[in-house]
């Protein structure tokens, strides 16, 4: 519904509530790990990076016969561009179900609780779509072969192990850092569980055979040489493919991919792979003077809803989700038989 921005008013109160809002499911949404916020004062803008040759470069060290020195310098990536765009979602709050409802409910909390998970889903597609599209990881990624997939137990050359080292290798002879960042979904995970390559880490082995119980810090002990540790998190994350009442099938954030990448605080010298961009506007700054409120919670009357009318909150943010220096990651795609339904029931489609 278009509204004169006169009557929009911003919520303190309910803003300070979003900006403080963490998601009610631990191991669900992910894009906060793998993009890093950078609060931006403008919504469309131009930034750079310091390319990673600068700091992996060697020079003729030796001063010449005649006192010549070797000049070195630093090296730019080329400008990248980012465009912030607004989301926004709207929740009601009826004034007579308000005074219906017992204190201790928070029936202004929970009514802006709505719209703030759905955002929430619908930003996570957004920033984990980037994170395995193709286009954006240029050469940074690979399809594995049937006979590569994760959950073809027979195939000797199926082996999630030296794959996720070699991911890792990857990263680190382009930028000289162990990657610290690897998201798996729970179906793949259970499908890399009972490979054998797998089953050969677990520590002890019973007699006679028997499969073992695969656990996370194995797989991360046995990659620590090329991952940095505590860097592996599964995930539970969902969502629906149709929008409305008649919800439809359920499908993973990241399907049957595992990105793997370095993430470190964004800045003119970072080599971290991903970033979030978040359009504050010049007139929230912080204590500090930088930009603040990434996130705000806005409201405007609406008398005609309910017996005693109703005030209809928005939550609105301005971001931009993108991968900044594609050699600071590597994905895996499509790591097990996505069409095998039994198994994965159509969920990392």
């Amino acid at each position: 519904m278009p509204i004169s921005h006169g009557v929009l008013h911003r919520d303190v109160l309910l803003s300070n509530y979003v900006q403080m809002w963490t998601p009610p499911k631990e191991n669900w949404f992910l894009a906060d790990w793998f993009f890093p916020t950078m609060r931006v004062d403008k919504e469309s803008n131009l930034y750079k990076r310091i390319n990673q040759s600068t700091w992996q470069q060697t020079a003729e060290t030796v001063v010449g016969p005649d006192g010549e020195v070797a000049e070195v310098q630093f090296y730019v990536d080329p400008d990248g561009q980012y465009r912030c765009r607004a989301h926004a979602l709207e929740g009601v709050i009826d004034h007579y179900d308000r005074s219906r409802t017992d204190d201790v409910i928070q029936y202004e909390q929970l009514q802006t609780d709505i719209p703030m998970v759905v955002l929430a889903n619908s930003l996570e597609l957004e920033a984990l779509s980037t994170l395995r599209d193709p286009a954006r990881l240029k050469t940074s990624y690979k399809v594995l072969a049937p006979n590569e997939l994760f959950d073809n137990y027979t195939s000797l050359t199926s082996n999630p192990v030296l794959e996720m080292r070699k991911a890792c290798e990857v990263v680190i002879s382009e930028i000289g850092r162990k990657p610290n960042r690897v998201g798996i979904d729970f179906l793949t995970w259970r499908a890399m569980q009972f490979n054998p390559a797998m089953q050969a880490i677990a520590p002890v082995h019973t007699t006679p055979a028997g499969l073992q119980t695969i656990t996370v810090a194995m797989l991360e002990k046995k990659l620590e040489d090329v991952l940095e540790p505590g860097s592996i998190k599964i995930t539970f994350g969902r969502y629906e493919t149709r929008r409305g009442p008649n919800q439809g099938r359920k499908r993973s954030w990241l399907g049957a991919d595992i990105p793997i990448c370095y993430v470190e605080p964004p800045s003119l010298k970072s080599l971290g792979a991903t970033q979030k961009f978040a359009f504050t506007g010049k007139n929230s700054p912080a204590d500090d003077g930088n930009p603040a409120d990434t996130i705000g919670a806005y409201t405007y009357p609406m008398p005609s809803r309910g017996p005693d009318g109703s005030t209809i909150v928005r939550v609105r943010t301005n971001t931009a989700f993108d991968v900044v220096k594609t050699e600071s990651l590597f994905v895996l795609k499509n790591v097990v038989d996505t069409t095998n339904t039994d198994l994965y029931r159509n969920e990392l489609g």
